[in-house]
């Protein structure tokens, strides 16, 4: 913890252009060795994150930690999951990562709903499940220790195929960021999407258009970005994240 706090320091009182200096530094790489991959393992830390009107024990490396704390983690996204999701419902999180989405929404949905979780690194999955464990969601998060995509592979399986085998319902909400191919990973959730209709959100990395009309040929209508405009038919520049959904919503902002 005495390090977290000298890290708290030096975020507080160096310039952010220092901050990056320091960052890059081949000089200095001994140094972050030392404080950020003991062991050549990255330095996890944890501690209780405030999050508006939830309160959870979150475990992660210092920097996604510390932004956690500060100034949470794609708010807007959470937002919008706890906008649509109610007592007993269902929620899917492709690409978890640390699980700070996750775990919001376990919290929201304890002890009726039920999360289930994606994350394809093995070692980012056993930090997330002690954050599941400390948080005592393990009876509402299930871990996923697969990527999602069209297919069934040794490292990858479909939303469809998971919801299949664990026999889910009320799937109200999806998030897919993969960093790779998520139009792939839409594929495998054919039948999810035409059977629930959950509203989804999606990165738009790649294969734009094709995600924005798969949707509407699964029977999506709205589509807005994360400011709550809507998206034209037309557009050429897409947003980071796009939001479709069966139902008008609106999006708090703060």
């Amino acid at each position: 913890m005495l390090k977290y706090i000298i890290y708290k320091i030096l975020r507080f009182v160096l310039p952010t252009s220092i901050q990056y200096k320091i960052g890059a530094s081949s000089l200095l790489k001994c140094f972050r060795d030392v404080f950020f991959r003991p062991n050549e393992n990255i330095a996890i830390i944890g501690g209780f994150v405030n999050w508006e009107n939830l309160n959870f024990y979150f475990l992660s490396p210092y920097k996604i930690f510390y932004k956690a704390q500060n100034n949470g983690i794609e708010n807007i996204i959470c937002r919008c999951a706890l906008t649509v999701l109610e007592d007993s419902d269902t929620a899917i999180d492709i690409g978890a990562n640390y699980g700070f989405i996750t775990t919001v929404m376990g919290k929201y949905l304890f002890p009726r709903g039920h999360v289930v979780s994606f994350e394809i690194d093995s070692s980012i999955c056993k930090v997330l499940n002690q954050t599941i464990i400390k948080n005592q969601l393990s009876n509402n998060v299930t871990l996923i220790e697969k990527g999602a995509s069209s297919k069934e592979s040794i490292k990858y399986t479909t939303i469809d195929v998971v919801v299949s085998e664990h026999k889910l319902k009320k799937i109200k909400f999806i998030k897919i960021d993969t960093d790779g191919d998520d139009f792939d990973v839409l594929v495998g959730a054919y039948n999810t999407l035409n059977n629930f209709h959950p509203t989804v959100v999606i990165e738009m990395h790649k294969n734009q258009r094709k995600i924005y009309e798969f949707l509407i040929s699964c029977g999506y209508q709205y589509f807005i970005n994360q400011s709550n405009e809507t998206i034209p038919i037309d557009i050429d520049n897409w947003p980071p994240n796009l939001i479709a959904s069966n139902q008008k919503l609106l999006i708090p902002q703060n």
